[in-house]
């Protein structure tokens, strides 16, 4: 089922949210719709990822019941249309999908992530089952309101997920318009609170490009501990996952469990 929700978006979602308990995961994105095909790095020019922003391919659960919510801004009725007649190519019937077509501004981010958390708290949602993700970041170097923008919806996101019991940890943000971190999301909170990250994602970045062009089956020996910390909080959102329980398993569960690495301390 795919409903759209332009006008009196947060009465309508009282009612349609009023039952939880039916979905078994529940994974909801800002900033998600398709603004073009294709994406430029340099020379190499890639196929967009913005239908697995709006579907991550870790949603692909069988027998599971999905709820899906995409909150963006859809400026003609016909982005509408192009968008949910995509979706119903790819969603199976097990899944809900709602678009809000609303702004993602702070305000509305705020009232409507409560909302959905009161929701999950009165039913005890498991929250190794839900997922809040942004993708509000922009290609090119950001004038002054969308710098802002992409630094205040990550904030603003982990402020109301604090305030909870059980969700302080759900908030994934993209890594955005990187090559070779192009459809990772990373764990907010997690690595915001890892003040050195900076320090190190260039020797991820070097390990994905040395799994990218592999062609030896030998695993990879990884032994700075930093590296590994940034791959157990890194999730590809364009790849299903079925070694975990929870909604989407990390990078490092991955590598670990198709054995491309091996961590020696």
């Amino acid at each position: 089922m795919i409903n759209v929700f332009s006008e009196n978006v947060i009465d309508d979602l009282q009612c349609h949210l009023a039952d939880l308990s039916k979905y078994d995961y529940i994974h909801v994105s800002f900033g998600s719709r398709q603004n073009e095909y294709f994406v430029q790095f340099g020379s190499k020019e890639v196929h967009t990822n913005a239908y697995f922003q709006m579907y991550p391919a870790f949603l692909e659960k069988p027998n599971s019941s999905v709820l899906v919510i995409v909150v963006d801004i859809f400026k003609t009725q016909k982005s509408i249309d192009n968008h949910v007649n995509n979706m119903r190519t790819v969603i199976n019937k097990r899944t809900d999908f709602f678009i809000i077509n609303k702004k993602c501004d702070n305000v509305f981010i705020e009232t409507f992530l409560n909302l959905v958390v009161c929701k999950l708290e009165v039913y005890n949602f498991p929250n190794h089952h839900f997922m809040v993700s942004n993708f509000i970041r922009y290609k090119n170097t950001p004038n002054i309101q969308e710098k802002e923008l992409e630094q205040s919806v990550p904030r603003t996101i982990q402020q109301v997920l604090n305030n909870t019991k059980h969700y302080a940890d759900c908030f994934y943000q993209w890594f955005g318009y990187r090559y070779l971190f192009y459809d990772y999301l990373y764990k907010y909170k997690k690595m915001k609170n890892f003040p050195t990250v900076h320090t190190h994602i260039h020797d991820v970045e070097v390990l994905l490009e040395k799994i990218s062009t592999s062609t030896i089956h030998n695993k990879i020996v990884v032994q700075n501990p930093n590296v590994v910390y940034i791959l157990k909080h890194m999730y590809n959102f364009c790849q299903s996952s079925l070694i975990s329980d929870a909604i989407s398993a990390s990078l490092y569960d991955e590598l670990i469990s198709n054995e491309t690495i091996v961590v020696v301390n």
